[in-house]
């Protein structure tokens, strides 16, 4: 670039808000809708020890050691297992949380089944929910979609934002300006940066006007454009995350951390969605501790999100989906491990929902599915189908408002009967 195009580039920029017809993009601050985050606890939970709590069985192989001292604990109307951290995270978040118990993935993969249970198709080729979530409110935030790893399917819908376990990634975004090993002092002089930041605006906003792009091409580009207008929201970002208060949550833990920032970067006005992202589940051997350890991990997170959404006044417009590749069998293997088994669960979240405090669908004493009613969701093996992550997924859309948008119709899940798991 020729310093005479520089200085062309920094003039029209100091002169755009004049400029008839010219969009200057930022995050959109009149957004009312819900922010979404979804929560992978990936490798496979065992649900039999989380929201579908099963007892041993005279007779029949144990499905759980804490069975033979303790018994099924209820909070409000949602039973739950006396295992890790579950206590807590029941007693205190029952009231904002719908259960889905007995979903068949017809799966034992962990990829198939996390894309059935993430997208809503055992096969490949849909978006994530998140995803497409994102993709239909997108236009104006810098970071629409933040991802921390597991598995996340963009499928061209949106540009997702990864940060995973890098805080140096998001430092460089709150402040481009910072030196790489030395935070507090800047690599430009901050006119010199101001000038920097004028003319990106201005090239992204010629490039973002080109109508000769095609269509993917100016996606990408008006995405950019967003990005470079939304230095306000990544101030915001940076000012929230020094004044934080993690009250009884340890911040620097990574799944603690994944929360963070998914609430910063919505009430600073840069993220619409979030996909957290929770290993540790994959227990073929030594089930009881690590599993214990996963889980705890995992509802001590969830419970970290709804405390800093609080703290920050978003929980009224917090949606939050909790799903899994399947869950575990319901007996333990020659290694005290527990392996694959298709039959699982997802929670759903939303404080003051109408649906909350509920448990939608059922299993067997020994953890195998349950047909329900479509109507009246209740158990019924005769007439009624089994609950598949195609009907919860057709249920998500609805419930986030995006089941007729022009960017879901191609991902279409044709269900061929519908079941309103939501319905008060």
């Amino acid at each position: 670039m020729q310093r005479r195009d520089f200085l062309k580039y920094f003039g029209a920029a100091s002169l755009a808000s004049t400029l008839p017809g010219l969009k200057l993009w930022a995050a959109p601050q009149d957004f009312s809708g819900q922010f979404f985050v979804f929560v992978q606890a990936n490798a496979g939970w065992d649900v039999t020890s989380f929201c579908d709590p099963k007892v041993n069985i005279d007779g029949e192989k144990k499905i759980n050691n804490w069975a033979d001292s303790s018994a099924i604990k209820q909070a409000g109307n949602i039973a739950y297992a006396p295992f890790a951290n579950n206590s807590s995270f029941f007693e205190n978040l029952h009231d904002r949380m719908l259960v889905v118990n007995g979903i068949n993935s017809s799966t034992n993969s962990h990829t198939a089944g996390r894309d059935y249970n993430f997208s809503g198709n055992i096969a490949k080729g849909y978006p994530s929910l998140s995803a497409l979530y994102a993709s239909v409110h997108s236009d104006g935030f810098a970071m629409p979609c933040i991802v921390n790893g597991g598995h996340f399917r963009s499928e061209g819908v949106v540009t997702p934002t990864i940060i995973g376990k890098n805080d140096d990634t998001l430092t460089s975004l709150i402040n481009p300006n910072a030196r790489r090993y030395n935070h507090s002092s800047m690599s430009l002089p901050q006119d010199d940066y101001n000038l920097v930041k004028k003319f990106q605006l201005r090239r992204a906003q010629d490039k973002a006007s080109d109508d000769t792009l095609l269509s993917k091409q100016a996606k990408s580009q008006q995405e950019f454009l967003a990005a470079v207008s939304s230095s306000g929201g990544f101030e915001n970002f940076g000012q929230l995350l020094e004044s934080i208060d993690g009250g009884r949550f340890d911040l620097g833990n990574n799944f603690n951390k994944q929360a963070l920032y998914a609430i910063l970067g919505f009430k600073s006005g840069l993220s619409i969605a979030a996909d957290l992202n929770k290993g540790g589940f994959d227990t073929h051997s030594n089930h009881d501790i690590d599993h214990a350890q996963a889980l705890g991990g995992l509802t001590e997170g969830i419970e970290c999100l709804w405390f800093l959404a609080e703290q920050l006044g978003i929980a009224d417009r917090l949606t939050v989906m909790v799903a899994s590749d399947f869950s575990r069998t319901p007996q333990y293997n020659g290694k005290e491990g527990k392996d694959h088994w298709p039959i699982g669960s997802t929670v759903f979240m939303q404080k003051n929902a109408p649906w909350a405090n509920k448990v939608v669908g059922a299993t067997d004493a020994q953890h195998n599915v349950l047909k329900v009613n479509p109507t009246t969701l209740q158990p019924d093996q005769e007439s009624g189908i089994e609950i598949t992550p195609k009907h919860v997924m057709h249920c998500a859309r609805q419930l986030l408002g995006i089941e007729q948008h022009t960017n879901t119709l191609p991902f279409g899940l044709d269900i061929e009967t519908n079941m309103d798991i939501f319905q008060a």
